[in-house]
C-alpha cells in the first residue's frame, strides 16, 4: 500500500477514526475539506491534492514543485503486486493481486502461465493448471465431463453428418477449413454473374421466386391470439409478481409468431400435422423432431395450435427459459396455456412427451434416439444457419459420411421420416463439403472452388441499403406492443449478415446485386429439394412470409404423401 508522511499524523491513517483525524486536522475541516477523504490518506494523494493544494501544504504534506499531487513514497513492507495486464471487453487493467514470491516480473498465482511457469491450459475449459495436476483437474473438469457424457450416448457419432469432398476425400479431414475465396472484381465478377444467370435459367430459377405465400389456418390464428393475450397480461403486470413490476419471461413477438404460424400451416397443408384427437385410436402419431431448436418455441407453437404431440428438441447450446418448461407445465414462466392466464398448469399439455438432446447436429445419429425408435418422424427447424440445413437433411434421412450421390438412406434406421419442414437462412455460411447435392451444382457448371463465391454472393439478398428492395430495419416490439419509430431498431436478419464487400462490382446496381443474391439463395435450396425428391419425399420451396417480415423467407416443405 502506498502512503504519504504527514507532519500532523504520526500514528498513521489506518489506526485512527475519521473523527479523531478531523480533530488532528481542524484547518482542513474549517475549509470544507470532505471528512471521508480526511480519513483516507490514499484519497488525499490521488484526488484532493489538485483541488486543495493549500490545505495539504498547511498540513505539512510534501507538494510537487509544480503544485501537483505530492510524490508517493512506497512502503518497503508492502509486497509486490502482479503486473499482468488483463484485457476484457476492450478495456485493459492491471491485475494488482499480491505477486508470488520470487517471480520476476511480479506475477500472481492466477497469471503464472504468462511468466513461463509450468502451467498449461486445459484442452476442455481453458483453465491454466499445473502440468503435474492436469490429470486431477480433468477428472473433475465440468466441460470435459459434459462432453464425455454426450459422447457416451447411443445417438452420438462424431462428424457423422458432415459429408465429404468427393474430389479429394483423402485430404479432407473432419473439420477441415473451406477455401476462403473472395469475390472477384470488375469484369471477372461480371462473368461470374453471367454464369449464375445461365445456371439459374437451366434450373428454372427466376428472380423474385419463391413468391411469398404467408399462410395461417384457423388453428394457428387462434393460437396467435391466445399467445398475444397471455403476453399482454404478463407484460402489463396484472398477473405478475414482485412489487407490481411487469414480467415477460415467455417472449412473444408478432413477427416471430407470424413465421411460426406460417410454418405450421404449410405443414398442415401437406398433412404433416393435424389434431391428435382426429387420429383413429390404433394409429400412432408421428414424433416431431426440431433441429437447431434453441429454446424450442416453434415446437411450443405447434403444441399450442394442434394440441399435444411428442417432441424431440435438438440443440447444441444450453439455454435458460426453455419452452418445454411451459409445455410440461412444471416451470415458473409465464404460460401460454389455452386460456392465456398466468402460469401453465401441469395439465396444460396432457399427453405431450418432450425430450431435449444437447448435441451438435453434425454428431447426431437419428437411429440412436430412443424417442423415435419404430415411429414416423417429422423434421422441423426454423432458421437453420447455412450448413446446418445440410447437416439436418443428412441426419433426418440417416445418411452417413461418404460420397454424396444417389445412394438411398441407410436401412439401419428404425424410424421413418414422413416429412420435412426446414426454414433456411444464412446461405453465406454454406460449405461445399457439407452441401448435400454436389452433383446438382456440378451439372450447372460450379465446382468446389466456385461454391464459396456463390455463398458469398447470396448475402447480397439481405442488403438493406438497396433502394426499394431488400429489408428495412424494423422497430423491436415485445408482448402486445405496437412498434413505434422511437423503439430500438434491430437488423433485418436475425442471425446477422456480413457487410457487402466494398469492391469493384462492375458497375452493378444495388437492385441488381439484390436480385442475384436472391437467385443464388433459391438455387442452393432448389438443389436441396431435388436431393430430398430422390429419396422419396415430394414437396417444394415456398416463401412462407413476406420479405418485410424476414428476408430469410424460404421454407423447404416435403412429405411422402402417404397419409390419408
Amino acid at each position: 500500500m502506498t502512503s504519504v508522511e504527514c507532519a500532523r499524523d504520526a500514528i498513521g491513517v489506518s489506526r485512527v477514526s475519521a473523527s479523531e483525524r478531523c480533530a488532528q486536522h481542524p484547518h482542513l475541516v474549517d475549509r470544507g475539506y470532505p471528512q471521508h477523504l480526511i480519513s483516507s490518506r490514499e484519497c488525499q494523494v490521488r484526488f484532493v491534492a489538485p483541488r486543495f493544494p493549500t490545505q495539504l501544504s498547511a498540513c505539512g504534506c510534501a507538494m510537487a514543485a509544480d503544485g501537483g499531487p505530492p510524490a508517493v513514497v512506497g512502503d518497503a513492507t508492502d509486497p509486490p503486486r502482479c503486473t499482468h495486464v488483463i484485457v476484457k471487453r476492450g478495456k485493459t487493467k492491471t491485475c494488482r493481486q499480491y505477486a508470488k514470491p520470487g517471480t520476476s516480473p511480479p506475477v500472481c498465482g492466477n497469471h503464472l502461465a504468462t511468466s513461463g511457469a509450468d502451467r498449461v491450459p486445459c484442452d476442455h475449459c481453458g483453465t491454466h493448471v499445473l502440468r503435474r495436476e492436469m490429470a486431477k483437474h480433468v477428472s473433475k473438469c465440468p466441460a470435459y465431463l459434459r462432453v464425455a457424457e454426450a459422447e457416451s450416448m447411443p445417438y452420438f457419432a462424431r462428424d457423422v453428418n458432415l459429408g465429404s469432398d468427393d474430389e479429394d476425400e483423402a485430404t479432407t479431414a473432419a473439420g477441415a477449413d473451406e477455401p476462403t475465396t473472395r469475390l472477384p472484381r470488375g469484369e471477372e465478377l461480371r462473368a461470374l454473374v453471367a454464369r449464375v444467370r445461365r445456371a439459374c435459367a437451366d434450373a428454372g430459377v427466376v428472380p423474385k421466386i419463391p413468391t411469398p405465400e404467408p399462410m395461417s389456418d384457423a388453428r394457428c390464428e387462434a393460437a396467435v391470439a391466445r399467445l398475444s393475450e397471455a403476453a399482454k397480461r404478463a407484460s402489463g403486470g396484472g398477473g405478475g409478481v414482485g412489487k407490481g413490476q411487469a414480467i415477460r419471461i415467455a417472449p412473444f413477438n408478432p413477427r416471430h409468431a407470424s413465421q411460426q404460424a406460417s410454418i405450421v400451416s404449410h405443414m398442415a397443408a401437406l398433412d404433416l400435422v393435424r389434431d391428435r384427437t382426429a387420429d383413429v385410436a390404433d394409429a400412432k402419431p408421428p414424433v416431431y423432431v426440431e433441429l437447431g431448436a434453441g429454446r424450442g418455441y416453434l415446437s411450443h407453437f405447434l403444441v399450442d395450435a394442434y394440441g399435444p404431440n411428442d417432441l424431440v428438441l435438438v440443440e447444441r447450446r444450453a439455454y435458460r427459459f426453455k419452452a418445454e418448461r411451459n409445455i410440461r407445465g412444471g416451470g415458473e414462466e409465464v404460460g401460454t396455456s389455452g386460456n392465456g392466464s398466468g402460469s401453465a398448469p401441469a395439465s396444460a399439455s396432457p399427453g405431450t412427451n418432450v425430450e431435449r438432446l444437447r448435441v451438435d447436429i453434425k454428431d447426431l445419429r437419428m437411429s440412436g434416439v430412443a424417442a423415435v425408435d419404430g415411429r414416423d418422424a417429422v423434421i422441423t427447424g426454423k432458421h437453420l444457419c447455412g450448413s446446418a440445413t445440410d447437416l439436418a437433411l443428412r441426419c433426418c434421412l440417416d445418411d452417413t459420411n461418404g460420397r454424396d450421390g444417389d445412394r438411398p438412406s441407410s436401412a439401419s434406421s428404425t424410424c421413418r421420416v414422413t416429412g420435412v419442414a426446414l426454414a433456411t437462412c444464412c446461405h453465406h455460411r454454406c460449405e461445399w463439403r457439407s452441401y448435400v447435392n454436389k452433383p446438382f451444382m456440378r451439372k450447372l457448371g460450379f465446382a468446389r472452388d466456385d461454391f464459396p463465391r456463390l455463398a458469398r454472393m447470396s448475402s447480397w439478398a439481405c442488403d438493406g441499403t438497396a433502394p426499394g428492395v431488400g429489408s428495412v430495419k424494423r422497430p423491436r416490439s415485445f408482448a402486445g406492443e405496437t412498434p413505434t419509430t422511437a423503439d430500438a431498431t434491430e437488423a433485418a436478419d436475425e442471425h446477422g449478415q456480413p457487410p457487402v464487400e466494398d469492391v469493384d462490382d462492375g458497375d452493378m446496381s444495388k437492385a441488381e446485386k439484390y436480385e442475384i443474391g436472391g437467385m443464388v439463395k433459391t438455387l442452393i435450396d432448389v438443389g436441396r429439394v431435388e436431393w430430398l425428391q430422390r429419396r422419396g419425399l415430394h414437396g417444394r420451396l415456398v416463401g412462407y412470409v413476406d420479405t418485410d417480415v424476414s428476408p430469410e423467407n424460404r421454407l423447404i416443405v416435403v412429405s411422402r404423401g402417404e397419409r390419408s
